[in-house]
């Protein structure tokens, strides 16, 4: 039973985790639809291949901290991370509405109260997310 707690414990954790890697890897091979997303702001060709290469960056990023950030320090400001997290989707919200694009809300909405839940129950009393490795 302390198995399957554990698992749906850190469960909010993995679908975060997964949905930052999950972008991370069709912006580094420059997904047509990231390209027209972020090119509908009329930027040129280069700069617009520099921000969807910058989402690989930031995505990979946060995916790899949320697995592997406990084991490298505990001084980390966990917080902001999970803020970052939660806030994030709402960007190519902001996007598509720039591109006059179907806005998908409940997408948004799902991915950011799933990043709040996972921070609170990592942070929860006895929780040993945060504890160095």
């Amino acid at each position: 039973m302390s198995k399957i707690k554990t698992l749906l414990l850190y469960t909010p954790l993995l679908i975060t985790t997964f949905n930052f890697a999950s972008h991370a890897i069709p912006a580094l091979f420059t997904d047509p639809e990231y390209l027209e997303l972020v090119g509908s702001l009329g930027f040129s060709g280069s700069i617009t291949l520099y921000l969807v290469y910058s989402v690989f960056v930031l995505d990979g990023l946060v995916a790899a901290l949320l697995i592997f950030g406990n084991k490298l320090t505990t001084n980390f400001p966990w917080g902001l991370l999970f803020i970052w997290a939660s806030v994030w989707p709402w960007v190519p919200r902001g996007l598509q509405y720039l591109a006059d694009v179907e806005i998908e809300f409940d997408v948004a909405i799902f991915y950011s109260i799933i990043a709040v839940l996972a921070y609170y129950l990592a942070t929860r009393k006895g929780a040993t997310f945060f504890k160095k490795v």
